[in-house]
Order: structure tokens, then C-alpha cells, then sequence
């Protein structure tokens, strides 16, 4: 296993920075979409970043000096949640605060992406610390594997299908859906609870519809095997926050396909609506 180490030093106290650690508000001013936090030992750490969802717990919390987590992803063979550990190390300085980074634990092959990911957030935590209003994070990890001696680059086996749904996930789930189903084969085919649904106009329809509803869209699991893509989501509106959509996709030449939505449709109707 590896590690990688960074620091950055920010022009706020260690009890300011402390809190974007370990809240769900303060985690996702910087890092992520979508965080639930419980930030004592043993407690729950989880932050779905770009759509993939990184699971963990807390091991120590030591106001204001150190944060130490699990790390891994939820649906990943080769990093699973809680396979590595992140400790965030805080030190005053004459400026503010030192933040030294240390990730262990981690398999050699996923460190350069975790590096990647480190640059880009912790200047993030540094504008968030202090004070700035950040606008939505659209930093994606690479999909493309480093080429061995005599190789040329190529895309992991199950890296186009899986960055092909979650650029589309991404898309609809902010609003745009005309971008969206720019990732969507005109000829796909589309099942829904609602038998009307078969093609790609009837999916725009579908959507245009309920995105104006959607509060938001935290990520619960994912799982890639080839051209097969499934999620499990949780498709937030003023009724729900806790119904649980899935959706398996078949990608083919970076297109989807094939669409399979399933959920309770019960979940989106007002409790005073709902049948006796």
C-alpha cells in the first residue's frame, strides 16, 4: 500500500477550520455535494464527490487539532468504504492554520487520482475557511489509466460507461437535461413505472417534468460490471427526501442505450393524497 502527503496553510484559526471538517455545511463548501456526517469515533462519515460515493466513519476527533476517517468508495472492489485512512492534522501558525493531509492505506495504482483530487479541493477549503461563497464544484476525476512501459493510454475497462452515466446523472440532476440526453442514444430504450415511457422524447418529457421539483439527488450506492452501469440514488423533492430511486443503464460506444428506472411512486404523493 501508499500514501500521499500535502499541506496547505490557511488565514483562519484552527477552530474555524476544524468545523469544515466535520460538518455536513462546512464539508460540502469545499468538497462534495452531499455529506452525512457524525463526527465522533466510530460515528458515520459519507460524501458523495462527483458522484462517487465515499464511505468511511470517523476514527479520531480531536478539537481542534486532528480528523482522522476511513476512506473508500461504496460499489469499488479495489478501495471498498473504510479501506483507507485520511487524518487531517491542524497546526497553528502566525497566518492561521497549517492543514497537513496525510492518506495511507492507499493501493498504488489510486494514488495519482487521489492526488488529482487533494490539489484541486484543498485550495477549495482554503477559500471556503475563509469566508468565500464557492460555486458548485465541476472537478471530475481522470477515467483514463497510466500506461506501462511500451503501452499506450487507454480507458480502464469500465471507466467510459460509468463516466458516461454519471456526466449524464450530472447533467439532469443540475437542471440541464437537453445535455444530458446528449449522452443518450436516440434509439434507446427506456423502462419506467410508467408504461408510456419507452423512448428517448418520452424521457426528455419525463424529465423536463420532474427536474423543476427535484431539491436534490445524493448518491446511495453504484456498482460498473463492462458496459452495465447501476445507481441508486435519492431523488429529493418537497414531499420525499428518503425514496430511494434505481436505475441500471447499458452503455455501448459512449451512448446509454438502455434505461431501467424503478422507485415507489407512492413516495412522491402527499401523505393526505395517499390511499387509506
Amino acid at each position: 500500500m501508499a500514501e500521499h502527503r500535502t499541506s496547505i496553510d490557511i488565514d483562519a484559526a484552527p477552530e474555524i477550520v476544524f468545523e469544515f471538517l466535520v460538518t455536513d455545511t462546512g464539508m460540502t463548501s469545499w468538497m462534495g455535494q452531499w455529506a452525512s456526517l457524525d463526527p465522533v469515533p466510530g460515528g458515520r462519515f459519507a460524501v458523495d464527490i462527483a458522484g462517487y460515493p465515499a464511505r468511511g466513519m470517523f476514527l479520531e476527533v480531536d478539537r481542534p487539532r486532528r480528523v482522522t476517517v476511513s476512506w473508500g468508495f461504496a460499489g469499488n472492489d479495489t478501495l471498498p468504504p473504510g479501506a483507507s485512512t485520511v487524518s487531517f492534522e491542524l497546526t497553528p501558525i502566525s497566518s492561521g492554520t497549517r492543514v497537513e493531509v496525510v492518506h495511507t492505506d492507499l493501493p498504488p495504482a489510486d494514488v495519482p487520482g487521489h492526488a488529482d483530487g487533494w490539489e484541486h479541493f484543498l485550495p477549495r477549503l482554503v477559500r471556503a475557511a475563509t469566508g468565500e461563497q464557492l460555486p458548485p464544484d465541476s472537478w471530475s476525476p481522470a477515467t483514463t489509466a497510466l500506461p506501462t512501459s511500451g503501452e499506450e493510454m487507454s480507458e480502464q475497462p469500465h471507466a467510459g460507461a460509468q463516466s458516461t452515466v454519471e456526466a449524464y446523472h450530472r447533467a439532469w440532476t443540475s437542471g440541464d437535461v437537453d445535455q444530458a440526453l446528449t449522452y443518450v442514444s436516440d434509439d434507446v430504450r427506456c423502462f419506467a413505472p410508467d408504461p408510456d415511457i419507452t423512448t428517448k422524447n418520452d424521457w426528455h418529457h419525463y424529465l423536463s417534468s420532474f427536474v423543476p421539483m427535484l431539491t436534490g439527488a445524493p448518491e446511495h450506492a453504484r456498482m460498473t460490471d463492462g458496459g452495465r452501469v447501476a445507481l441508486w440514488y435519492f431523488p429529493q423533492t418537497a414531499v420525499t427526501t428518503t425514496t430511494l430511486a434505481s436505475e441500471l443503464f447499458t452503455v455501448r460506444d459512449g451512448q446509454i442505450v438502455e434505461i431501467r428506472l424503478a422507485f415507489d411512486r407512492l413516495g412522491y404523493v402527499p401523505s393526505e393524497q395517499q390511499p387509506s
